[in-house]
């Protein structure tokens, strides 16, 4: 139905997140920074698919 993801937990939500993290200027994972900075706007449009 409409796309939506039954099978989100919150594994999967940490997921998506990570990969909508901007890592510019970030080369790898640390403890302050983490993956780099969140970008919601850029987590919803990867679950859009664009």
């Amino acid at each position: 139905m409409r796309g939506n993801d039954y099978s989100m937990n919150t594994i999967s939500i940490q997921k998506y997140l990570i990969r909508g993290a901007d890592s510019e200027g970030v080369t790898e994972a640390n403890r302050l920074w983490g993956n780099g900075t969140l970008d919601l706007y850029g987590v919803f449009e990867r679950l859009r698919g664009n």
